[in-house]
């Protein structure tokens, strides 16, 4: 993903949210820009909400649905979160040190 892959829609979940660019919600966010309504619009909200991947049995890019902020298209590897809270409790640790030095100086 990039930055730009993501759009803010309603289309997931009701409320508004930032969320994948997947071709349903965009299809979804453009018709509601033209001011469809009714059953047609309500046809496309059940197509962006659709389970493409929430299942053990599908192939991981088929797991297209789902809520993600900018910050995705950042991401180049994944990391688990114990690394990742890790590096910021060392990175905290760090930080207030150099904060304990500043304030005696």
């Amino acid at each position: 993903m990039s930055e730009t892959d993501t759009i803010v829609s309603d289309a997931l979940t009701g409320a508004t949210v930032r969320c994948i660019a997947t071709p349903e919600v965009v299809a979804y966010e453009k018709a509601r820009l033209r001011g469809v309504g009714g059953e047609e619009l309500r046809a496309l909200r059940q197509a962006a909400r659709r389970d493409y991947g929430h299942s053990d049995k599908i192939d991981p890019e088929q797991r297209r649905q789902g809520t993600a902020g900018q910050i995705a298209g950042m991401v180049q590897e994944p990391i688990p979160a114990g690394e990742v809270i890790s590096g910021m409790m060392a990175e905290a640790a760090r930080l207030a040190g150099t904060l304990a030095v500043l304030a005696s100086e």
